[in-house]
């Protein structure tokens, strides 16, 4: 058994303290506990931003469909693709609307991308099918 040598301190009084490396150890291992928290804390956030732009850019493929099947949003001819972009909370998302003609089918397949501000990959997409105006 190890006895702590207690030396007399201020006014005579004795007092048993920490040695210089049990206090140095005690702050490296409270710095590797900060520094685990700052990284957990630093990839939530990073989690939190990806999620509100999926999030948003949901809201921009929903609200383009939805404008295009009540004729708000001009729908492109078969083959073709008609570009917008939309802003959300003060983001602008491009997006491409593009048509195609379902095979053996009287309706139009409306699919729409959207993309980040530099246009570099799509963050969300979604498709719908349309009836051909005049098809029974």
């Amino acid at each position: 058994m190890h006895n702590k040598k207690i030396s007399p301190g201020i006014g005579g009084a004795k007092t048993a303290g920490f040695t210089l490396i049990e206090v140095l150890i005690a702050i490296a291992v409270l710095a590797i506990a900060l520094l685990a928290v700052v990284r957990s804390t630093n990839v939530a956030i990073r989690n939190s931003e990806y999620i509100q732009q999926k999030v948003y850019a949901h809201w921009v493929t929903m609200d383009t469909l939805s404008s295009a099947q009540v004729g708000l949003t001009p729908i492109p001819a078969i083959g073709g693709t008609q570009s917008g972009q939309s802003e959300v909370f003060g983001k602008i998302y491009p997006w491409e609307l593009t048509a195609k003609q379902a095979p053996d089918y009287p309706i139009i397949e409306l699919t729409v991308h959207v993309f980040n501000a530099e246009r570099k990959h799509s963050i969300d997409s979604a498709f719908v099918f349309l009836a051909k105006p005049g098809a029974k």
